[in-house]
């Protein structure tokens, strides 16, 4: 059987279901088909960022912290935020949010637990294959991770690990722990990551920078180690968190006339030197759903997933030049900057002030030559 529709969305996770409910909101009446292949919403990720307490999706925030720290080998740097803090989301959270606002909408169909083919583009429409039947859509949004052979970047962010309970207090719930106990060498950057929620709770990860793609449950003895390191008395994990992030990926190109829209973190929507994504995937969300509900959808076509960053790849392209300087280098910029300097550069919309104040922080050679390869290559 064939289902036609207005738009379909491939994809009902932050980037699927932010576009479909901002539509709502926007009073976007005509039929809309949300295809998931997942069964049931489970709290499976938490998302963090920088942001003011009266940011928009402030209702969701589980926790956040107005003091966060930096570490490694005999340097150790505390921030406090005053226009910013560092924001904790829970995935279950957002998902209900979302999953509410669709509910009764009587222009809206979800397919959970449907499997989708490509987009096929059509004269006139975008045909899909469903494991619910096919689909014809005017246009389409697809958000899914892209398949292996085009899933390629110029970093990888890799971390495991997940929420803690301890049987004896070892945590700090004041601040966030960032980027503590750096470690760098020719294979990437390490550190640990711990949003304390209690002196006995927090998510704690292990994260590594590294050049080539690394299965994140190789990660799982070295965080238990850690987390070892970190804590007194015994622990357990109640909920495991793994991730295989790109930093760098370039958005893939789709012919001119295209009815598929690509988005989230399949299209480069992670901040490239960061990794940081979701206050940029709400962004665009907002933007594509003001334009697609008044029927410009020229323009829904056009708002770019992320904004591009020549700086960001001059970054990334010094870290694949020498990884074992890179401990260095984000210990220095934290030395810099203050805590809402910081927070604006990391997860937000750095000026031109807070990057003056970088580039005076990193090493001049390295990144010299970066910016003149960068320059040649990209």
């Amino acid at each position: 059987m064939t289902y036609r529709c207005h738009l379909a969305i491939l994809g009902g996770g932050c980037a699927g279901l932010s576009v479909a409910s901002r539509l709502i909101e926007r009073g976007y009446d005509k039929p809309m088909i949300i295809v998931e292949p997942r069964q049931e919403y489970l709290g499976d990720r938490t998302w963090s960022f920088w942001a003011a307490d009266s940011s928009a999706d402030r209702h969701l925030v589980h926790k956040k912290w107005k003091s966060w720290v930096f570490s490694k080998a005999g340097r150790c740097v505390q921030h406090s935020g005053f226009a910013l803090s560092y924001q904790q989301i829970r995935a279950i959270d957002f998902y209900k949010d979302n999953l509410a606002c669709l509910k009764g909408k009587q222009n809206v169909s979800f397919w959970q637990g449907a499997q989708a083919g490509p987009p096929n583009e059509q004269s006139g429409y975008v045909g899909i294959e469903t494991s619910m039947g096919q689909i014809h859509a005017d246009y389409v949004v697809d958000t899914r991770p892209r398949h292996t052979d085009t899933d390629v970047s110029k970093v990888w962010q890799v971390f495991s690990g997940g929420d803690v309970e301890l049987t004896e207090d070892s945590f700090d719930p004041t601040a966030a722990q960032i980027m503590t106990n750096m470690i760098s060498d020719s294979s990437g950057l390490k550190f640990t990551y711990v949003l304390p929620h209690s002196p006995r709770h927090a998510l704690v990860q292990t994260t590594r920078f590294a050049p080539a793609r690394i299965d994140p449950f190789r990660l799982d003895l070295e965080f238990r180690r850690d987390l070892a390191d970190l804590t007194k008395g015994k622990f357990s994990v109640k909920r495991w968190e793994r991730g295989c992030l790109p930093m760098g990926q370039a958005p893939l190109e789709l012919q001119p006339g295209s009815r598929t829209i690509l988005a989230g973190q399949a299209n480069g929507a992670l901040r490239p030197a960061t990794g940081y994504g979701f206050l940029r995937i709400q962004e665009w969300a907002f933007g594509f759903a003001k334009a697609f509900a008044s029927g410009d959808y020229d323009l829904a076509k056009s708002v770019p997933v992320a904004q591009k960053s020549t700086k960001d790849h001059i970054f990334l392209r010094a870290f694949l030049a020498d990884p074992s300087a890179s401990s260095d280098w984000f210990i220095s910029i934290a030395e810099h900057l203050s805590g809402d300097e910081f927070g604006r550069f990391i997860s937000q919309k750095p000026g031109v002030g807070i990057w003056a104040k970088v580039i005076w922080s990193l090493p001049k050679k390295p990144f010299l030559r970066s910016v003149l390869e960068t320059g040649m290559h990209d």
